[in-house]
C-alpha cells in the first residue's frame, strides 16, 4: 500500500511541476521592414518585440554592400524596441541588420533583417515600406530548454513503474 502511495505522489508531483510556458521576447515588427527597397536610407533600424517582453540588452551591426559597417554608435533599448543608428549611406545595395539581445526571461534572442537601398529613377519609384513588419530571420536560440521536460517526463515515468510494481506484488500476494 505505501507503494501505491508513493507511486501517485510521483505522479501527481511530475504533473503539478511541469515547466510554465516559458515567455520569448519575439519580434513583431522591424522598421525598415525585411526585405524593404528604400530609395533613401533610414537614419536608425528599429526592431520590436513582443508587448510583453522586456529584452535587458542588445547589440547589433549594420553592414553595406561592400562590407563596410554602417554603424556608428551602440545598439540601445527603448522599452520594447532595439534602435540602431545607421550612418547616412548613398551606397545602393543589400544592407544587412543582425542582432542580439538578451531577453526578459535571459534567454538569447538573435536575428537578421536585411533591406535595400534602390536608385531613385523616377517619381514613381515606389518607397519602400518603412512600417513594421513580422517574421525578419532569428535563429533558433530563442527556444525553450529541453531538460524541464526531459525530468518531467523521467518522474512520470519513474512513477508508472513503482505503480505497475505495485498493482504487480498486490495480486501475488
Amino acid at each position: 500500500m505505501r507503494c501505491i502511495a508513493v507511486g501517485i505522489t510521483v505522479i501527481v508531483f511530475g504533473l503539478m511541476s511541469a515547466p510554465v510556458a516559458l515567455a520569448h521576447d519575439d519580434v513583431v515588427g522591424t522598421s525598415p521592414s525585411n526585405g524593404a527597397q528604400l530609395t533613401t536610407a533610414p537614419d536608425e533600424v528599429r526592431i520590436e518585440f513582443s508587448p510583453d517582453a522586456s529584452p535587458r540588452s542588445g547589440t547589433a551591426s549594420i553592414t553595406g554592400p561592400t562590407g563596410n559597417t554602417y554603424q556608428p554608435g551602440e545598439a540601445r533599448i527603448d522599452g520594447t524596441t532595439l534602435v540602431i543608428p545607421m550612418r547616412p549611406s548613398a551606397t545602393v545595395g543589400r544592407y544587412t541588420v543582425d542582432f542580439r539581445t538578451a531577453s526578459s526571461d535571459g534567454h538569447p534572442v538573435t536575428g537578421t533583417v536585411t533591406f535595400e537601398l534602390v536608385e531613385q529613377t523616377t517619381s514613381e519609384t515606389t518607397a519602400a515600406s518603412t512600417s513594421a513588419t513580422p517574421n525578419p530571420t532569428t535563429e533558433a536560440t530563442d527556444s525553450a530548454p529541453l531538460w524541464p521536460w526531459v525530468i518531467v517526463v523521467g518522474a512520470v515515468g519513474l512513477g508508472a513503474i513503482g505503480l505497475l510494481r505495485t498493482i504487480s506484488r498486490s495480486k501475488h500476494d
